[in-house]
């Protein structure tokens, strides 16, 4: 068998697993066929690409029911009972409940005369799971192998076009491709991948932020997306202000961005965070405002110290009456709580100075500059 952290290779006529053993992994058959037979003889089962086997060992430690053994050349990912039990964590509990329930009756019941699910979905599901398992693992051997690198977005003050700040954004270089955060972002925020990768933002984002501040106006900061599930991570807050102070830098030149609907979640939780993220000093901003689940009720609990309009208004602003009023009501009230205000999707450069006669202060999109590595940014 060759092996490496998530994928095993089998040659024909090699036991993957036998009958009796315990162990603590599943398998999705990524190439050839496995066969599943009891130590009788009697066959059970040929599953090809993209079907699951062993999976009772992710819930249960009871001895295997069956053994799995290699029909032809054969390529396995592996998935870990913790790879499970991680991902059971931050479901809902209900459907966790459910989930444990159902697999617990599972293992006791050998009824094979269950209407089986249809076989087109069986095989949509397979190779979504399959896709989805190849592009988790691929990030995590990324993270490991330094693929990712942040890029910075300048924020500029819109009267005078000075950088006042960036926004760090995540970019995965794998086999010489820069691939879009919108095919690795979703895939981290469904797993715990999010507090390691949303850590590694932190880190890195600190630790240009001297030559980035350099590049700005008076007190440049640089500000990073939070995740749901970092509002869990209970030292991450700690992390970062040590980082920022041994740099010498002012916690205030990091802000932490979050959107409206990430509060739909754990409310209170999330705001007890980002108490703590505002006594150390650092800043909150308010993401996409505008397009969530905007409510004054709670705009006024949350320690903001500024909103960013979100681009859909930008882009119709010239065109659409009621973008443009959108805009000077968001504008009014971002002064009167007193929190900056920031345009994001500016892409020409009539947008600009249209927001700026409406009051807004500050703006970023690609006509005012693109994201771009650190040595290019600084």
């Amino acid at each position: 068998m060759a092996s490496s952290t998530f994928v095993r290779a089998y040659a024909p006529g090699e036991a993957i697993f036998r009958q009796g053993e315990t162990g603590d992994e599943a398998f999705v058959v990524e190439s050839g066929r496995v066969c599943i037979a009891s130590d009788s003889g009697e066959e059970i089962a040929q599953l090809g690409t993209g079907e699951i086997f062993g999976e009772m060992a992710l819930f249960s430690r009871a001895p295997r029911m069956a053994g799995a053994t290699a029909v032809e050349p054969t390529q396995l990912r592996a998935i870990s009972r913790s790879h499970i039990e991680e991902r059971l964590e931050v479901t809902d509990p209900l459907l966790r409940h459910v989930l444990s329930s159902v697999m617990e009756r599972l293992r006791a019941t050998t009824d094979r005369a269950a209407t089986p699910t249809p076989k087109a979905r069986r095989d949509q599901h397979a190779r979504q799971a399959l896709r989805a398992l190849q592009r988790e693992h691929a990030i995590i051997n990324g993270l490991d192998a330094g693929e990712f690198e942040l890029h910075f977005q300048p924020i500029l003050r819109l009267s005078d076009r000075q950088p006042v700040g960036h926004e760090a954004l995540a970019r995965w270089r794998h086999d010489g491709t820069l691939i879009p955060p919108g095919e690795f972002i979703p895939v981290t925020e469904r797993s715990q991948l999010a507090t390691r990768f949303g850590r590694w933002v932190a880190a890195t984002a600190c630790a240009s932020l001297p030559r980035l501040a350099a590049a700005s106006a008076a007190d440049g900061y640089i500000s990073i997306n939070i995740s749901t599930h970092q509002f869990g991570d209970a030292t991450l807050l700690e992390s970062m202000a040590s980082q920022l102070d041994e740099l010498g830098m002012p916690a205030s030149a990091l802000r932490l961005e979050i959107t409206e609907t990430q509060l739909l979640g754990d409310w209170e939780a999330a705001i007890a965070w980002l108490d703590t993220a505002r006594a150390l000093g650092m800043g909150v901003m308010l993401d996409d405002f505008g397009t969530g689940y905007s409510s004054l009720a709670y705009l006024h609990r949350l320690p903001l110290t500024a909103l960013k309009i979100d681009r859909s208004f930008v882009g119709t602003m010239l065109v659409d009456g009621g973008s443009r009023k959108i805009l000077r009501t968001i504008t009014l009230l971002a002064r009167d709580l007193g929190v900056d205000c920031i345009a994001e999707g500016i892409e020409e450069e009539t947008q600009a100075e249209a927001l700026a006669e409406l009051g807004v202060l500050y703006g970023q999109g690609y006509h005012l500059g693109w994201p771009e590595p650190l040595q290019d940014a600084a």
